[in-house]
Order: structure tokens, then C-alpha cells, then sequence
């Protein structure tokens, strides 16, 4: 990853045409970055989809596997130093940045979008089909040791994770399985004979699975660090995520109740309707075409 990162890095370096604007990854967008202002003039915007990368260190220092090297460490820091504007998908990520030094106005915010193409509800009412997803790696960083005793007190309820096993081990109980790494198509099939999503993160720099669930007409259970409260801001429906506190396991544990108890009344085809008007990839390139070109 090291080698790919710098070379990719120095590639678009030695290639890059002139340009207003350049946006590059956090973590590559280095000596690219210095070569778009030095040599065209141009307005650097660093996109970040995680928090600061000290604010990731320190959430993740409770896991071997929340470890980055001091190579990846620095070369975020770099970018970060190239930046006129660095790009972030939530107010969380933005309040990282603050911490760290950033002036508030030199973040902008800009939730990521959604394939609602490929991401909707095929039953257009209501529906209960009582499966829950998990959909992400299997770790202390997505927050799964608080989903087995959400698992074990709901034994009616089919819970379903997608994704790899990292650093914790998966539930026993016989209402849970793991379906491993899954395809775009195969998620998206799943989702729509699901009802909820739940995402208990402590650190998630926005989570695009929360966009695809909405978009598939599911509820979403998701922590504060994650992009459920910015999503939830542009809903007029709010009932359709329930946020709650990081590491709160009792918080957790309302949340999800609160959506299960609410699930038979959510009609899905109007949750896919509201995530299209406001987190399609057309929504997202419109306001960063606000924000940089008719500023």
C-alpha cells in the first residue's frame, strides 16, 4: 500500500495538466498537490473521508489493528499541509480537524452520495422481513463488541453481517451469520429483504452503507461518530435514523429498539425518495460546484 500510495502519487505528478482546481486523496495528494500549485496555479482541495488521522490514532489505540504506521502518519500530515480546502463528509470529521489545529473555514463539508440505481426498495409499502445487517469489517473500530448483546436478547431477529473478520470474534447465537467479503449486488439484493442497518462505530468517517440502506428503504441504527447525524440534518423525516451515543451500550440498546418497534409503519419507497433528492452523487457534485466554481 506504502509503494502504491508514492507512486501513484508521483505518476499524477509527472502527468498532471493544468488545472483551477486540484483534488487529491489525503495520504497521496503530496508531491501532486506541491506540482498543481507550483506549476498551474491551482487551488488545492484535500479530500478526507476518516478523521484527522491523530484523532483516528488516538480512537483506535485500544486495538493492535487501529495501528498506522509512521510512513502513513506523516504522509497524511503532508497532505493536509497542501491543502487550501480540506474536504470532509461530516461535521465530525470537521470538529477532528479543529482539534487539531485546522481554522473551521478551511473545512468544508460535503456528505457523500449514493447509487440509487443500484440501491432501492423493491417492495414500494410497508414491509417487515426481520433481518438486521451489519455491513463492514468485523472490529473493535466499527464498535461490534457491543452487537452480541444485541443479538442474544433479540432471538427472533435474523442478524446478518457483511464484510471481513478483523480483530473481534463473531457471535455464537443461531439468529446470527456472516456472509463474508460480499458483492455491490449481492449488498444490495440483501438489503432490500432487510429492515435495519445497524452501524455502532467509534470511528467512521462517514459510512456510505448508511446511504445504501436508506436508499433501499431501511431504517438505520448508527453512532454519533459516524455520518448519521449529518444525513440525518437533510431528512424531514428524522425517525428513519436513530443516533446514539458512541460506546453507550445502553443508548445503543434504545436506538435499536425504538426502530424495531417503529419498523411495520416505515413506508420504504419514501425513505429511497427522500436519499435520492438529497444524496445522489448529483447532489453531492452540485454542492462542491457551489462551494469552488460559483463562489
Amino acid at each position: 500500500m506504502q509503494r502504491a500510495l508514492a507512486a501513484t502519487d508521483v505518476m499524477v505528478s509527472e502527468v498532471l495538466p493544468a488545472c483551477d482546481i486540484f483534488v487529491g486523496l489525503s495520504g497521496m495528494g503530496v508531491k501532486s498537490a506541491k506540482v498543481a500549485r507550483q506549476k498551474h496555479n491551482s487551488k488545492v482541495i484535500i479530500d478526507r473521508g476518516a478523521q484527522h488521522v491523530l484523532e483516528q490514532m488516538r480512537l483506535n489505540s485500544g486495538k493492535p489493528s487501529g495501528f498506522l504506521n509512521d510512513w502513513y502518519v506523516q504522509r497524511e500530515l503532508s497532505s493536509y499541509e497542501q491543502a487550501d480546502v480540506i474536504s470532509v463528509p461530516t461535521q465530525v470529521v470537521k470538529r477532528s480537524f479543529s482539534k487539531n489545529g485546522f481554522h473551521q473555514k478551511k473545512v468544508f463539508v460535503n456528505p457523500y452520495g449514493v447509487d440509487t440505481n443500484l440501491f432501492y426498495p423493491d417492495v414500494p409499502g410497508k414491509k417487515v422481513f426481520n433481518r438486521v445487517l451489519f455491513v463492514g469489517s468485523w472490529s473493535y473500530q466499527k464498535g461490534c463488541d457491543y452487537l452480541p448483546d444485541i443479538i442474544e436478547s433479540n432471538p427472533k431477529t435474523e442478524f446478518v453481517h457483511c464484510g471481513v473478520v478483523k480483530d473481534l470474534e463473531l457471535p455464537k447465537g443461531k439468529n446470527f451469520r456472516s456472509m463474508g467479503k460480499t458483492s455491490r449486488s449481492d449488498l444490495a439484493a440483501l438489503m432490500r429483504s432487510s429492515d435495519l442497518l445497524i452501524l455502532p462505530s467509534r470511528q467512521d468517517g462517514f459510512g456510505l452503507v448508511l446511504l445504501e440502506a436508506l436508499s433501499s428503504g431501511l431504517l438505520v441504527v448508527a453512532s454519533d461518530q459516524t455520518g448519521a447525524p449529518e444525513i440525518k440534518s437533510y431528512l424531514p423525516d428524522k425517525s428513519s435514523i436513530q443516533v446514539f451515543r458512541s460506546e453507550d451500550p445502553e443508548d445503543l440498546r434504545n436506538a435499536f429498539e425504538q426502530a424495531r418497534d417503529i419498523r411495520s409503519n416505515i413506508n420504504r419507497s419514501d425513505i429511497h425518495q427522500i436519499t435520492k433528492a438529497n444524496f445522489s452523487w448529483a447532489a453531492y457534485a452540485k454542492r462542491f460546484q457551489e462551494r469552488f466554481y460559483n463562489a
